[in-house]
This record gives structure tokens, C-alpha cells and sequence, in this order.
């Protein structure tokens, strides 16, 4: 799941991003963050996202950002993990990319707090 660039550690999901794979994509993230960061989560194998693994994201960027960390999204976003995503209401307009997704995510700037 997760690749090592230099100091970037890049975590790459494939499949499902549901509730069974929720503990393990939040401990993959906070494993990155403790080991210094930047993570960066790249959605392009992703072919589907529930509530919790979105919960996880925002609770994610919210962690990097309270210890000095960055955590950021890449890649492209399936059809389906858009659908998903729009009908979440996690989101102020539609996303294409993982880094369209940061920009309308709620939550992901520090609004909501």
C-alpha cells in the first residue's frame, strides 16, 4: 500500500476504500505522519470510498496540520469514488482529482472545526 520517495511517503490503496479498511488506512497515514512526513495519498487504484475512510482523511489532514505535518491527495478519482464522495456532503463541488478533492473537501482547511 504505501511507497517511500526520498522523504515523501506515499500511500497507494487499491480497491475499496470501506469501514473494514478504515483502522488500516488511519494507522498507514498516522505511521507516515509519525515517521515525519509528508504523506500523500493517491487515489488512483481507489474504486470506492465509504464514510469512515472519509471521516479517517479529514481526521488525517487535521493530525498533520496540529504537529507541522503535510498530508495531501493525488491522483485521479474514479466515477464511483466521486458519486460516493458528492453524496457524502463532505464536499462544496465536485471533484476530478485527489488534489480537486483537498480544495472542496470540508473540513480539509481547518473550516469546520
Amino acid at each position: 500500500m504505501n511507497e517511500g520517495d526520498g522523504s515523501i511517503i506515499r500511500l497507494r490503496p487499491e480497491g475499496a476504500l470501506c469501514i473494514e479498511r478504515a483502522a488500516y488506512l488511519k494507522s498507514a497515514i498516522l505511521e507516515g505522519l509519525e515517521k515525519g512526513g509528508p504523506v500523500e495519498l493517491d487515489f488512483s487504484a481507489v474504486e470506492d470510498i465509504d464514510l469512515p475512510c472519509l471521516q479517517v482523511l479529514v481526521a488525517a489532514r487535521r493530525e498533520a496540520m496540529a504537529t507541522g505535518r503535510g498530508f495531501r491527495l493525488s491522483g485521479s478519482l474514479s466515477q464511483r469514488v466521486v458519486r460516493k464522495i458528492r453524496a457524502s456532503g463532505f464536499v462544496s463541488s465536485i471533484p476530478e482529482s485527489g488534489a480537486d478533492l483537498e480544495k472542496t473537501l470540508v473540513g480539509w482547511l481547518g473550516e469546520g472545526k
